[in-house]
C-alpha cells in the first residue's frame, strides 16, 4: 500500500528549515525512512561545511555516506544511485580543494533529485520568506545563505519552487568590497568573488535541468567558500 510520511530533516547553517517529503514508494521498513533522513542530514552538514570555507569539516559526513551500508528493503531501482552517491561522497571526502568538493557535493544534490523523481518521490519544502532587504553586510550575507539553502532544496528536491526563490534572492546587486568587511589585502579578488556569486544567479535562472543546476551550484559552492575564506 501506498503511503504518504514527513522527514524532517536538518539545515546546518545559520537559518533552519523543517521540511516535509511526501512519498508515493513503498519503504515497508522503517529503516528505508531512517536512511533517507541520514542522507539528507549528511549531505547537507557537507554543503553547510564548504558555504563557511571549512574543507576540514567535509570530510567526515562524507566518508560516512561514502561507506555506510544500505537497508535491505533498499528497492532495486536505487542501487545506481546509491553507488552514483558513494563514489560522489567518496571524492568529496578526498577532495583537496573547494572545486572539487563543491562539484562532488552538486553531484551527491543532483542524484538524490534523480532518484527522488525516477522513484516517484515527490519532495516538498515549506519555504518562508527571506531575510530582509536591509543593506547592511550581515543582512546581504543572511540573504546569500538564504538563497544557497534553498537552491540546495532545488537541487535535491528536487524542486523547482525552491530553485527559482534561490535564484531570485541572489539576483541583488553584490557589495562593493568596501561594504564587506576582512578581505586584508585582496580586494579585487574580493570584488570578483562577489560580483561572480550574483552572475551565477542569472545562469541558474536559465537552468532547465538537473545536470545544469549542478554545474552552476558547484562553482556557486566554490565561491562562496574561497570568499568566505578570504574574509576571514
Amino acid at each position: 500500500m501506498m503511503k504518504s510520511r514527513k522527514l524532517c530533516g536538518l539545515l546546518a547553517a545559520s537559518l533552519a528549515c523543517v521540511f516535509s517529503v511526501t512519498a508515493t514508494a513503498d519503504p515497508t521498513d522503517g529503516n528505508l525512512s531512517e536512511h533517507m533522513h541520514e542522507h539528507w542530514e549528511r549531505v547537507t552538514q557537507i554543503q553547510a561545511a564548504l558555504i563557511r570555507g571549512d574543507l576540514a569539516a567535509v570530510r567526515e559526513p562524507a566518508e560516512y555516506l561514502a561507506t555506510h551500508p544500505t537497508p535491505a528493503t533498499l528497492p532495486g531501482q536505487w542501487e545506481e544511485y546509491v553507488g552514483s552517491m558513494r563514489a560522489a561522497a567518496r571524492a568529496a571526502a578526498e577532495a583537496k580543494d573547494f572545486a572539487a568538493a563543491a562539484t562532488a557535493t552538486s553531484l551527491m544534490g543532483n542524484t538524490c533529485g534523480r532518484c527522488h523523481v525516477d522513484s516517484g518521490i515527490d519532495v516538498r519544502f515549506d519555504i518562508a520568506d527571506p531575510p530582509g532587504f536591509e543593506m547592511d553586510t550581515t543582512s546581504h550575507m543572511l540573504r546569500h545563505q538564504w538563497a544557497a539553502d534553498r537552491m540546495w532544496e532545488g537541487l535535491v528536491g528536487p524542486s523547482e519552487p525552491a530553485w527559482s526563490r534561490g535564484v531570485d534572492a541572489m539576483l541583488e546587486a553584490p557589495l562593493t568590497p568596501h561594504e564587506l568587511k576582512g578581505g586584508g589585502d585582496q580586494p579585487e579578488k574580493i570584488k570578483k568573488m562577489a560580483r561572480r556569486v550574483h552572475q551565477l544567479a542569472g545562469n541558474a535562472m536559465m537552468a532547465v535541468d538537473g545536470n545544469e543546476k549542478a554545474e552552476i551550484y558547484a562553482e556557486f559552492l566554490a565561491n562562496c567558500a574561497d570568499c568566505h575564506t578570504a574574509l576571514n
